[in-house]
């Protein structure tokens, strides 16, 4: 039960880590549009 739970919080972690660099890809991007 113990490694499910560790597992299914490493999975949101690495979600996450993902979904962030994506945004602040995004963001670089449109910042190089604008200018």
């Amino acid at each position: 039960m113990k490694g499910i739970q560790l597992l299914i919080r490493f999975a949101a972690y690495v979600h996450f880590k993902y979904w962030f660099s994506n945004v602040l890809f995004q963001v670089i991007l449109s910042e190089e549009h604008l200018t």
